[in-house]
Protein backbone atom coordinates (compact mmCIF):
# COMPACT_ATOMS: atom_id res chain seq x y z
CA UNK A 1 0.00 0.00 0.00
CA UNK A 2 2.99 2.26 0.83
CA UNK A 3 4.12 1.77 -2.76
CA UNK A 4 1.11 2.57 -4.54
CA UNK A 5 1.04 5.90 -2.24
CA UNK A 6 4.13 7.28 -3.43
CA UNK A 7 3.59 6.55 -7.02
CA UNK A 8 0.14 8.18 -6.43
CA UNK A 9 1.74 11.43 -5.33
CA UNK A 10 4.39 11.80 -8.48
CA UNK A 11 1.72 10.78 -10.56
CA UNK A 12 -0.80 13.53 -9.72
CA UNK A 13 2.04 16.39 -9.57
CA UNK A 14 1.26 17.62 -13.04
CA UNK A 15 -2.80 17.28 -12.52
CA UNK A 16 -2.77 19.51 -9.80
CA UNK A 17 -0.90 21.97 -12.03
CA UNK A 18 -3.78 21.38 -14.35
CA UNK A 19 -6.26 22.72 -12.00
CA UNK A 20 -4.41 25.92 -10.83
CA UNK A 21 -6.09 28.52 -9.90
CA UNK A 22 -6.81 30.97 -12.88
CA UNK A 23 -5.66 27.96 -15.53
CA UNK A 24 -8.64 27.48 -18.09
CA UNK A 25 -10.54 24.50 -17.61
CA UNK A 26 -10.07 21.97 -20.00
CA UNK A 27 -13.36 20.38 -19.53
CA UNK A 28 -15.09 23.14 -20.88
CA UNK A 29 -15.38 22.93 -24.99
CA UNK A 30 -11.78 20.79 -24.66
CA UNK A 31 -9.53 23.52 -24.27
CA UNK A 32 -11.48 26.09 -21.77
CA UNK A 33 -12.51 28.74 -24.68
CA UNK A 34 -15.58 28.04 -27.06
CA UNK A 35 -16.39 30.10 -30.29
CA UNK A 36 -19.35 31.35 -31.49
CA UNK A 37 -21.63 33.59 -33.89
CA UNK A 38 -24.93 34.49 -33.74
CA UNK A 39 -24.75 35.04 -38.04
CA UNK A 40 -22.35 34.63 -40.82
CA UNK A 41 -21.64 39.10 -39.64
CA UNK A 42 -19.36 40.56 -36.83
CA UNK A 43 -20.19 39.25 -33.51
CA UNK A 44 -19.72 40.14 -30.05
CA UNK A 45 -20.45 39.27 -26.63
CA UNK A 46 -21.10 42.28 -24.90
CA UNK A 47 -23.32 41.26 -22.59
CA UNK A 48 -23.09 38.29 -20.49
CA UNK A 49 -25.44 36.17 -17.93
CA UNK A 50 -24.32 32.67 -16.02
CA UNK A 51 -27.39 31.13 -14.84
CA UNK A 52 -28.24 29.19 -11.35
CA UNK A 53 -28.06 25.98 -13.41
CA UNK A 54 -24.60 26.60 -15.37
CA UNK A 55 -25.71 28.15 -18.47
CA UNK A 56 -23.92 30.89 -19.60
CA UNK A 57 -26.34 33.30 -22.17
CA UNK A 58 -24.35 35.62 -24.53
CA UNK A 59 -25.12 38.93 -26.32
CA UNK A 60 -24.10 41.59 -28.08
CA UNK A 61 -24.00 42.89 -32.08
CA UNK A 62 -23.80 40.87 -35.09
CA UNK A 63 -23.40 42.33 -38.69
CA UNK A 64 -21.52 44.79 -40.42
CA UNK A 65 -20.67 48.41 -39.54
CA UNK A 66 -23.66 49.85 -41.49
CA UNK A 67 -26.53 47.20 -40.59
CA UNK A 68 -26.33 45.70 -37.17
CA UNK A 69 -28.46 43.69 -35.04
CA UNK A 70 -28.74 42.53 -31.73
CA UNK A 71 -27.82 38.58 -30.92
CA UNK A 72 -28.54 35.96 -28.28
CA UNK A 73 -27.15 32.56 -27.55
CA UNK A 74 -27.11 30.21 -24.66
CA UNK A 75 -24.41 27.69 -23.71
CA UNK A 76 -24.81 24.40 -21.46
CA UNK A 77 -21.73 24.24 -18.75
CA UNK A 78 -19.12 22.22 -20.50
CA UNK A 79 -19.76 24.70 -23.34
CA UNK A 80 -21.86 23.10 -26.07
CA UNK A 81 -24.33 24.99 -27.74
CA UNK A 82 -27.55 24.61 -26.09
CA UNK A 83 -29.79 23.94 -28.75
CA UNK A 84 -33.09 23.96 -26.82
CA UNK A 85 -33.23 28.19 -26.65
CA UNK A 86 -34.55 30.23 -29.42
CA UNK A 87 -33.72 28.99 -32.91
CA UNK A 88 -31.53 25.47 -32.31
CA UNK A 89 -28.92 27.92 -29.56
CA UNK A 90 -28.99 31.31 -30.85
CA UNK A 91 -31.32 34.19 -32.51
CA UNK A 92 -30.71 37.41 -34.17
CA UNK A 93 -33.17 41.01 -34.61
CA UNK A 94 -33.39 44.40 -34.65
CA UNK A 95 -35.77 47.12 -33.01
CA UNK A 96 -36.70 48.61 -36.14
CA UNK A 97 -33.69 51.37 -36.88
CA UNK A 98 -30.82 50.16 -38.93
CA UNK A 99 -28.29 49.47 -35.71
CA UNK A 100 -29.33 48.04 -32.51
CA UNK A 101 -27.11 47.44 -29.91
CA UNK A 102 -27.65 45.51 -26.15
CA UNK A 103 -24.93 46.29 -23.74
CA UNK A 104 -26.25 44.55 -20.45
CA UNK A 105 -28.09 41.19 -19.43
CA UNK A 106 -29.62 39.67 -16.36
CA UNK A 107 -31.97 37.27 -15.33
CA UNK A 108 -35.01 37.52 -13.43
CA UNK A 109 -36.25 35.22 -10.83
CA UNK A 110 -38.89 33.89 -12.86
CA UNK A 111 -35.82 32.63 -15.33
CA UNK A 112 -37.07 35.21 -18.08
CA UNK A 113 -33.90 37.14 -20.05
CA UNK A 114 -33.82 40.62 -20.10
CA UNK A 115 -32.08 42.96 -21.92
CA UNK A 116 -30.89 46.28 -22.02
CA UNK A 117 -28.97 48.37 -24.70
CA UNK A 118 -30.07 51.28 -27.57
CA UNK A 119 -30.74 51.73 -30.76
CA UNK A 120 -28.79 54.08 -33.34
CA UNK A 121 -30.31 55.91 -36.92
CA UNK A 122 -27.02 57.22 -37.31
CA UNK A 123 -27.87 61.07 -36.25
CA UNK A 124 -29.55 59.90 -32.86
CA UNK A 125 -30.45 57.30 -30.54
CA UNK A 126 -33.23 55.67 -27.72
CA UNK A 127 -32.67 53.11 -24.79
CA UNK A 128 -34.25 49.94 -25.66
CA UNK A 129 -35.45 47.18 -23.41
CA UNK A 130 -35.85 43.42 -24.67
CA UNK A 131 -37.33 40.71 -22.55
CA UNK A 132 -36.87 36.99 -23.58
CA UNK A 133 -38.82 33.93 -22.38
CA UNK A 134 -36.69 31.08 -20.90
CA UNK A 135 -36.86 29.27 -24.11
CA UNK A 136 -35.47 32.12 -25.72
CA UNK A 137 -38.68 32.75 -26.93
CA UNK A 138 -40.00 37.09 -27.05
CA UNK A 139 -41.91 37.66 -24.07
CA UNK A 140 -45.04 38.91 -25.60
CA UNK A 141 -46.54 40.29 -22.40
CA UNK A 142 -43.31 42.99 -22.28
CA UNK A 143 -43.50 46.11 -24.14
CA UNK A 144 -44.52 45.32 -27.96
CA UNK A 145 -43.69 41.93 -28.83
CA UNK A 146 -40.81 41.38 -26.15
CA UNK A 147 -39.27 44.61 -27.28
CA UNK A 148 -40.06 48.48 -25.58
CA UNK A 149 -38.08 51.63 -26.46
CA UNK A 150 -37.59 54.13 -24.09
CA UNK A 151 -37.78 57.84 -26.19
CA UNK A 152 -37.26 60.61 -24.38
CA UNK A 153 -36.80 63.13 -27.11
CA UNK A 154 -33.38 63.45 -26.86
CA UNK A 155 -30.13 61.64 -28.26
CA UNK A 156 -30.10 59.01 -25.20
CA UNK A 157 -27.22 55.86 -25.34
CA UNK A 158 -28.02 53.59 -22.67
CA UNK A 159 -25.14 51.50 -21.05
CA UNK A 160 -26.36 49.51 -17.90
CA UNK A 161 -29.49 48.32 -16.05
CA UNK A 162 -30.54 46.90 -12.81
CA UNK A 163 -34.09 45.21 -11.65
CA UNK A 164 -35.08 46.35 -8.38
CA UNK A 165 -37.26 45.04 -5.88
CA UNK A 166 -40.89 45.41 -7.55
CA UNK A 167 -39.26 43.32 -10.76
CA UNK A 168 -38.66 47.14 -12.61
CA UNK A 169 -35.97 48.38 -14.34
CA UNK A 170 -33.38 50.78 -13.76
CA UNK A 171 -31.63 51.60 -17.11
CA UNK A 172 -28.74 54.16 -17.14
CA UNK A 173 -26.71 56.07 -19.65
CA UNK A 174 -26.24 59.42 -21.12
CA UNK A 175 -28.14 61.53 -22.61
CA UNK A 176 -26.72 64.65 -24.52
CA UNK A 177 -23.23 64.17 -21.95
CA UNK A 178 -24.66 63.53 -18.60
CA UNK A 179 -26.10 61.06 -16.64
CA UNK A 180 -29.22 60.39 -17.58
CA UNK A 181 -31.86 56.87 -16.18
CA UNK A 182 -35.56 56.16 -16.58
CA UNK A 183 -37.35 53.76 -15.13
CA UNK A 184 -38.87 51.36 -17.04
CA UNK A 185 -42.27 49.09 -15.52
CA UNK A 186 -42.18 45.53 -15.71
CA UNK A 187 -44.56 45.44 -18.70
CA UNK A 188 -42.26 47.16 -20.62
CA UNK A 189 -43.47 51.35 -20.42
CA UNK A 190 -41.89 54.34 -18.45
CA UNK A 191 -42.47 55.07 -15.15
CA UNK A 192 -44.05 58.45 -15.70
CA UNK A 193 -44.51 58.84 -11.60
CA UNK A 194 -39.77 58.71 -11.62
CA UNK A 195 -38.34 61.42 -11.85
CA UNK A 196 -39.17 63.69 -14.38
CA UNK A 197 -41.88 62.03 -16.92
CA UNK A 198 -39.92 58.77 -16.06
CA UNK A 199 -36.27 60.26 -16.57
CA UNK A 200 -33.71 61.59 -14.48
CA UNK A 201 -30.81 63.67 -15.79
CA UNK A 202 -28.36 64.69 -14.10
CA UNK A 203 -25.37 67.44 -14.84
CA UNK A 204 -22.35 67.39 -13.63
CA UNK A 205 -21.87 70.95 -13.70
CA UNK A 206 -20.66 71.91 -17.10
CA UNK A 207 -18.36 68.68 -17.55
CA UNK A 208 -19.48 65.98 -20.09
CA UNK A 209 -21.01 62.65 -18.14
CA UNK A 210 -21.23 59.44 -19.00
CA UNK A 211 -22.71 56.19 -16.97
CA UNK A 212 -21.57 52.66 -17.84
CA UNK A 213 -23.01 50.94 -14.85
CA UNK A 214 -26.08 51.05 -12.96
CA UNK A 215 -26.59 49.49 -9.14
CA UNK A 216 -30.36 49.62 -7.41
CA UNK A 217 -29.59 48.38 -3.81
CA UNK A 218 -31.04 45.75 -2.59
CA UNK A 219 -30.73 46.83 1.20
CA UNK A 220 -32.04 50.13 0.59
CA UNK A 221 -33.39 50.51 -2.73
CA UNK A 222 -30.73 53.36 -3.45
CA UNK A 223 -29.56 53.75 -7.22
CA UNK A 224 -26.19 53.86 -7.56
CA UNK A 225 -25.13 54.85 -11.24
CA UNK A 226 -20.68 54.84 -12.03
CA UNK A 227 -18.97 56.33 -14.85
CA UNK A 228 -16.66 59.03 -15.53
CA UNK A 229 -16.70 62.37 -16.43
CA UNK A 230 -14.43 65.29 -18.80
CA UNK A 231 -12.94 67.50 -16.45
CA UNK A 232 -13.81 71.06 -18.64
CA UNK A 233 -10.77 72.88 -16.15
CA UNK A 234 -8.36 70.12 -16.75
CA UNK A 235 -9.70 68.01 -20.10
CA UNK A 236 -8.98 65.26 -18.47
CA UNK A 237 -11.34 62.01 -17.84
CA UNK A 238 -12.35 61.37 -13.66
CA UNK A 239 -14.44 58.49 -12.05
CA UNK A 240 -18.02 60.05 -11.46
CA UNK A 241 -20.62 58.36 -9.37
CA UNK A 242 -24.19 59.36 -8.54
CA UNK A 243 -26.21 58.00 -6.06
CA UNK A 244 -29.97 58.33 -5.76
CA UNK A 245 -32.99 57.71 -3.33
CA UNK A 246 -35.41 55.47 -5.22
CA UNK A 247 -37.79 58.04 -6.54
CA UNK A 248 -35.37 59.62 -8.33
CA UNK A 249 -33.72 62.75 -6.10
CA UNK A 250 -29.93 62.76 -5.62
CA UNK A 251 -29.17 61.51 -2.04
CA UNK A 252 -27.62 64.10 -0.69
CA UNK A 253 -25.56 62.45 2.24
CA UNK A 254 -23.31 60.99 -0.69
CA UNK A 255 -20.73 62.83 -2.15
CA UNK A 256 -21.14 66.55 -2.85
CA UNK A 257 -25.38 66.35 -2.83
CA UNK A 258 -25.49 63.14 -4.47
CA UNK A 259 -22.54 63.42 -6.88
CA UNK A 260 -18.73 62.94 -7.08
CA UNK A 261 -16.34 62.66 -9.14
CA UNK A 262 -12.28 62.33 -8.27
CA UNK A 263 -8.85 61.55 -9.92
CA UNK A 264 -7.23 57.50 -8.75
CA UNK A 265 -4.01 58.63 -10.89
CA UNK A 266 -2.28 61.55 -12.17
CA UNK A 267 -4.24 62.36 -15.96
CA UNK A 268 -7.05 60.89 -17.41
CA UNK A 269 -9.41 57.66 -15.70
CA UNK A 270 -11.87 55.65 -17.09
CA UNK A 271 -14.65 54.61 -14.57
CA UNK A 272 -16.60 51.66 -16.41
CA UNK A 273 -17.74 49.26 -13.33
CA UNK A 274 -19.31 49.46 -10.26
CA UNK A 275 -20.61 46.75 -7.21
CA UNK A 276 -21.74 47.39 -3.79
CA UNK A 277 -20.81 44.83 -0.42
CA UNK A 278 -23.09 44.31 1.74
CA UNK A 279 -21.88 46.32 3.75
CA UNK A 280 -22.62 49.26 1.68
CA UNK A 281 -19.75 50.12 0.25
CA UNK A 282 -18.90 50.90 -3.18
CA UNK A 283 -16.14 49.83 -5.47
CA UNK A 284 -15.23 51.30 -8.90
CA UNK A 285 -13.27 50.21 -11.22
CA UNK A 286 -11.68 51.39 -14.44
CA UNK A 287 -8.37 52.29 -15.82
CA UNK A 288 -5.85 54.79 -15.27
CA UNK A 289 -2.96 56.81 -17.07
CA UNK A 290 0.58 55.95 -16.15
CA UNK A 291 2.98 56.81 -19.10
CA UNK A 292 3.25 57.83 -22.09
CA UNK A 293 4.96 57.01 -25.52
CA UNK A 294 3.64 54.65 -25.80
CA UNK A 295 0.29 54.97 -23.97
CA UNK A 296 0.00 53.17 -21.13
CA UNK A 297 -2.84 52.38 -18.77
CA UNK A 298 -3.36 50.54 -15.86
CA UNK A 299 -6.12 48.55 -13.93
CA UNK A 300 -7.55 50.85 -10.78
CA UNK A 301 -9.97 50.24 -8.52
CA UNK A 302 -11.55 52.26 -5.74
CA UNK A 303 -13.31 51.59 -2.52
CA UNK A 304 -15.59 54.09 -1.53
CA UNK A 305 -18.03 54.21 2.19
CA UNK A 306 -21.40 54.52 1.47
CA UNK A 307 -20.79 58.47 1.82
CA UNK A 308 -18.35 58.50 -0.81
CA UNK A 309 -15.15 59.16 1.17
CA UNK A 310 -12.39 56.79 0.10
CA UNK A 311 -11.53 53.49 2.52
CA UNK A 312 -8.22 54.27 3.04
CA UNK A 313 -7.93 50.91 4.73
CA UNK A 314 -8.24 49.40 0.98
CA UNK A 315 -5.28 49.29 -1.49
CA UNK A 316 -3.23 51.89 -0.73
CA UNK A 317 -5.05 55.18 0.96
CA UNK A 318 -8.27 53.50 -0.62
CA UNK A 319 -7.38 52.64 -4.36
CA UNK A 320 -6.30 49.07 -5.50
CA UNK A 321 -3.67 49.28 -9.32
CA UNK A 322 -2.44 46.62 -11.11
CA UNK A 323 -1.04 45.80 -14.75
CA UNK A 324 -2.02 42.80 -16.75
CA UNK A 325 1.16 43.59 -18.88
CA UNK A 326 4.85 44.41 -17.42
CA UNK A 327 5.22 47.30 -20.08
CA UNK A 328 1.56 48.07 -21.90
CA UNK A 329 -2.25 48.96 -21.65
CA UNK A 330 -4.58 47.24 -19.47
CA UNK A 331 -7.85 48.05 -19.85
CA UNK A 332 -10.50 47.18 -17.43
CA UNK A 333 -14.23 45.99 -18.72
CA UNK A 334 -15.84 43.75 -15.93
CA UNK A 335 -15.65 43.08 -12.41
CA UNK A 336 -17.58 40.46 -10.17
CA UNK A 337 -17.37 39.14 -6.33
CA UNK A 338 -16.84 35.70 -5.44
CA UNK A 339 -18.75 34.52 -2.26
CA UNK A 340 -15.62 34.75 -0.36
CA UNK A 341 -15.46 38.36 -1.00
CA UNK A 342 -12.50 38.48 -3.81
CA UNK A 343 -12.65 40.73 -6.62
CA UNK A 344 -12.36 38.75 -10.32
CA UNK A 345 -11.36 42.13 -12.67
CA UNK A 346 -11.10 41.06 -16.54
CA UNK A 347 -9.88 43.37 -18.83
CA UNK A 348 -8.03 43.94 -22.73
CA UNK A 349 -4.28 44.32 -22.55
CA UNK A 350 -1.57 45.43 -25.13
CA UNK A 351 1.98 45.12 -24.83
CA UNK A 352 4.04 44.98 -27.89
CA UNK A 353 1.06 44.72 -30.58
CA UNK A 354 -0.23 41.57 -28.51
CA UNK A 355 -3.59 42.31 -28.39
CA UNK A 356 -5.45 40.16 -26.01
CA UNK A 357 -6.98 39.71 -22.70
CA UNK A 358 -6.42 39.11 -18.73
CA UNK A 359 -7.82 38.40 -15.09
CA UNK A 360 -6.92 39.57 -11.78
CA UNK A 361 -7.96 38.70 -8.81
CA UNK A 362 -8.16 40.92 -5.99
CA UNK A 363 -7.98 39.76 -1.83
CA UNK A 364 -11.02 41.90 0.85
CA UNK A 365 -7.79 44.68 1.49
CA UNK A 366 -7.21 45.54 -2.09
CA UNK A 367 -4.30 43.67 -2.50
CA UNK A 368 -3.03 41.16 -5.27
CA UNK A 369 -4.09 37.39 -4.51
CA UNK A 370 -1.28 36.11 -5.27
CA UNK A 371 -2.62 32.02 -5.26
CA UNK A 372 -4.37 33.00 -8.09
CA UNK A 373 -2.46 32.84 -11.76
CA UNK A 374 1.05 33.89 -12.02
CA UNK A 375 0.96 36.13 -9.03
CA UNK A 376 -2.20 37.49 -9.15
CA UNK A 377 -2.84 37.60 -12.82
CA UNK A 378 -2.94 35.74 -16.18
CA UNK A 379 -2.77 36.72 -19.45
CA UNK A 380 -4.50 34.83 -22.11
CA UNK A 381 -3.85 34.31 -25.40
CA UNK A 382 -6.64 32.95 -28.02
CA UNK A 383 -4.78 29.81 -30.25
CA UNK A 384 -4.69 31.47 -33.90
CA UNK A 385 -6.06 34.72 -33.14
CA UNK A 386 -5.06 37.89 -33.93
CA UNK A 387 -6.43 39.75 -31.44
CA UNK A 388 -8.99 38.90 -28.08
CA UNK A 389 -10.88 41.64 -26.57
CA UNK A 390 -12.99 40.79 -23.06
CA UNK A 391 -16.47 42.67 -21.95
CA UNK A 392 -17.63 40.55 -19.02
CA UNK A 393 -16.49 38.60 -16.28
CA UNK A 394 -18.89 36.33 -14.58
CA UNK A 395 -19.12 33.27 -11.71
CA UNK A 396 -20.67 29.64 -12.36
CA UNK A 397 -22.27 28.39 -9.35
CA UNK A 398 -19.65 25.89 -8.91
CA UNK A 399 -16.83 28.73 -8.76
CA UNK A 400 -15.39 28.67 -12.22
CA UNK A 401 -14.49 31.59 -13.56
CA UNK A 402 -16.13 33.02 -16.72
CA UNK A 403 -15.19 35.52 -19.41
CA UNK A 404 -16.89 36.59 -22.46
CA UNK A 405 -15.66 39.40 -25.39
CA UNK A 406 -14.71 39.14 -29.23
CA UNK A 407 -12.15 37.68 -31.32
CA UNK A 408 -10.90 37.28 -34.75
CA UNK A 409 -9.91 33.80 -36.48
CA UNK A 410 -7.93 33.42 -39.70
CA UNK A 411 -10.74 33.17 -42.55
CA UNK A 412 -13.61 33.80 -40.49
CA UNK A 413 -15.82 37.46 -39.20
CA UNK A 414 -14.89 38.45 -35.96
CA UNK A 415 -16.77 35.85 -33.68
CA UNK A 416 -17.45 35.80 -29.88
CA UNK A 417 -15.63 33.95 -27.10
CA UNK A 418 -16.49 32.44 -23.40
CA UNK A 419 -13.58 31.29 -21.79
CA UNK A 420 -13.66 29.38 -18.42
CA UNK A 421 -11.23 29.21 -16.04
CA UNK A 422 -10.53 26.88 -12.77
CA UNK A 423 -10.83 29.16 -9.42
CA UNK A 424 -9.13 27.29 -6.97
CA UNK A 425 -5.41 25.45 -6.54
CA UNK A 426 -5.71 21.98 -5.16
CA UNK A 427 -2.40 21.47 -3.72
CA UNK A 428 -1.97 18.58 -1.99
CA UNK A 429 -0.47 18.58 1.75
CA UNK A 430 2.31 16.68 3.13
CA UNK A 431 0.49 13.44 4.45
CA UNK A 432 2.75 13.30 7.41
CA UNK A 433 1.71 16.57 8.50
CA UNK A 434 -2.19 16.38 7.15
CA UNK A 435 -5.13 17.50 9.52
CA UNK A 436 -6.49 13.96 8.72
CA UNK A 437 -5.61 10.83 7.45
CA UNK A 438 -7.31 9.33 5.01
CA UNK A 439 -7.92 5.58 4.53
CA UNK A 440 -7.92 2.85 2.21
CA UNK A 441 -6.16 4.93 -0.94
CA UNK A 442 -6.85 3.47 -3.44
CA UNK A 443 -10.68 3.52 -2.01
CA UNK A 444 -13.88 1.09 -3.73
CA UNK A 445 -16.95 2.55 -2.00
CA UNK A 446 -15.99 4.59 1.59
CA UNK A 447 -13.04 6.60 2.26
CA UNK A 448 -12.33 6.76 5.85
CA UNK A 449 -11.48 10.65 7.37
CA UNK A 450 -9.47 10.56 10.84
CA UNK A 451 -9.13 13.70 12.54
CA UNK A 452 -8.35 12.37 15.95
CA UNK A 453 -5.33 14.83 16.23
CA UNK A 454 -7.24 17.80 15.59
CA UNK A 455 -10.45 17.39 17.42
CA UNK A 456 -12.27 19.94 14.61
CA UNK A 457 -15.15 19.55 12.63
CA UNK A 458 -14.52 20.09 8.85
CA UNK A 459 -16.70 21.05 5.64
CA UNK A 460 -15.55 18.42 2.96
CA UNK A 461 -14.98 19.06 -0.76
CA UNK A 462 -14.38 16.40 -3.31
CA UNK A 463 -12.84 17.69 -6.64
CA UNK A 464 -12.13 15.57 -9.77
CA UNK A 465 -9.09 15.85 -11.81
CA UNK A 466 -10.31 19.03 -13.94
CA UNK A 467 -11.15 20.72 -10.72
CA UNK A 468 -15.23 19.84 -10.65
CA UNK A 469 -16.84 20.05 -7.26
CA UNK A 470 -18.65 16.18 -7.23
CA UNK A 471 -19.46 15.95 -3.20
CA UNK A 472 -19.43 17.60 -0.08
CA UNK A 473 -20.15 16.73 3.57
CA UNK A 474 -19.56 17.82 6.87
CA UNK A 475 -17.39 15.47 9.10
CA UNK A 476 -15.42 15.01 12.86
CA UNK A 477 -13.67 12.90 14.90
CA UNK A 478 -13.89 9.40 12.53
CA UNK A 479 -15.65 9.86 9.60
CA UNK A 480 -16.46 7.27 6.40
CA UNK A 481 -18.26 9.27 2.86
CA UNK A 482 -19.63 6.88 0.46
CA UNK A 483 -18.13 7.63 -2.37
CA UNK A 484 -19.28 4.57 -4.36
CA UNK A 485 -20.96 6.27 -7.04
CA UNK A 486 -17.67 8.45 -8.47
CA UNK A 487 -16.13 6.96 -11.21
CA UNK A 488 -12.86 5.70 -11.34
CA UNK A 489 -10.07 8.14 -11.49
CA UNK A 490 -8.26 10.73 -9.06
CA UNK A 491 -10.03 12.87 -6.68
CA UNK A 492 -8.79 15.57 -4.49
CA UNK A 493 -10.54 16.38 -0.85
CA UNK A 494 -10.53 19.57 0.41
CA UNK A 495 -10.61 20.35 4.19
CA UNK A 496 -11.56 23.29 5.68
CA UNK A 497 -12.46 24.26 9.35
CA UNK A 498 -13.38 28.04 8.87
CA UNK A 499 -9.72 28.85 9.16
CA UNK A 500 -7.66 27.13 7.01
CA UNK A 501 -8.07 24.88 4.17
CA UNK A 502 -5.93 21.46 3.17
CA UNK A 503 -6.60 19.11 0.33
CA UNK A 504 -5.15 15.10 -0.23
CA UNK A 505 -5.73 12.85 -2.68
CA UNK A 506 -7.05 9.26 -3.10
CA UNK A 507 -7.80 7.03 -6.21
CA UNK A 508 -11.15 5.79 -6.66
CA UNK A 509 -11.21 2.04 -8.43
Amino acid sequence: MKKTFTSFMFVTFSMVVNAQSGSLDNTFNGNGIVTGNYTSGNNSADAMVVQPDGKIIVAGATGVSSSVKIGVSRYNADGSLDTSFADNGKRDFSSGWIKSFVKDIKLQQDGKIVMGGYRWNNSTGDFIMVRLNPDGSFDTTFGTNGIAIIDGGQTEVAESFDIDSNGDYIISGYVEDDFAMAKVKSNGTLDIDFGNGGWVITPFSDFASYSHDTIVSSTDGRIILGGMILDGYQNKYEYALAVYLSNGNLDTTFGDQGILHFHVGTDNDFGMRILQLNNGQILIGGHSWYATSPLRYEVAVARLNPNGSLDTTYGTNGIFKTRLVANGTSYLSGMTLQDDGKLVLTATANEAGDYNFGLARVTANGQLDTTFGQGGTIFTDIPNSTYGESYNVGIQPDGKIVVSGDTELPGLPIQYFIARYNDKNLAVQNVKSAVAQLYPNPATDYINLDFAKSGKEYDVEIFNIAGQKVMTATVSTKSAINVSSLVKGSYFVRLNDGTKATTLQFIKK
